[in-house]
C-alpha cells in the first residue's frame, strides 16, 4: 500500500475580500450626518416667531415682538428638544474621542475599574474638540497616574 508514489500538487485559489476601514472617528461622521437629517425638522427651522428688531424679507419697518408664540408650551419642548439632541451630539462626539475599548487597551482596566476610570476621567467636549489622537493618549496617561495613585 505504501510501495507507490503519489504525486500531490496544489492549486492556488485566490479569494479577494473586500477592504474594510477601522476608523472611529468615521463611524461618528456618519452617525452624525444621520441624526442631523432625521432632526432636520428642529435643527435648521428658525424662530417663527419674530423678536425685537429681527430682520425678515417680508416685514416691514417697526419694531415688533410677539412673546406669546415664544412661551408658547409647544416652543418651549422645541428649544428643549434642540437643546438636549445638542447635549446628545456632544456626548457622541467625547465617546468617539474617548471610546471605551481604546481607553481599556491603553489602561490595561477591565470591569468595574474600567467603567470607574471613564466615569471620572471623562474628558469635556471643548477638550476633545481641540485635541490631537496624541493628546488624547496623554490625557488618558495622565489620569491613569491620577487613577492608579488613588
Amino acid at each position: 500500500m505504501f510501495d507507490e508514489n503519489f504525486l500531490v500538487s496544489l492549486w492556488p485559489n485566490v479569494m479577494r475580500l473586500q477592504s474594510v476601514e477601522v476608523d472611529e472617528s468615521r463611524n461618528y461622521q456618519l452617525d452624525s450626518m444621520q441624526r442631523r437629517e432625521e432632526y432636520s425638522f428642529i435643527l435648521d427651522k428658525k424662530h417663527p416667531v419674530k423678536l425685537w428688531n429681527e430682520k425678515r424679507s417680508a416685514d416691514g419697518p417697526g419694531f415688533s415682538f410677539s412673546p406669546i408664540g415664544y412661551f408658547s408650551k409647544k416652543e418651549k419642548e422645541k428649544r428643549r428638544l434642540k437643546k438636549k439632541l445638542q447635549q446628545e451630539e456632544e456626548d457622541y462626539y467625547v465617546d468617539s474621542r474617548f471610546p471605551v475599548a481604546r481607553v481599556a487597551q491603553l489602561t490595561r482596566l477591565t470591569g468595574d475599574s474600567l467603567r470607574l476610570f471613564i466615569y471620572r476621567y471623562r474628558p469635556s467636549y471643548q477638550f476633545c474638540r481641540g485635541a490631537t489622537n496624541q493628546d488624547i493618549f496623554l490625557y488618558i496617561n495622565d489620569k491613569l497616574k491620577l487613577f492608579r495613585k488613588g
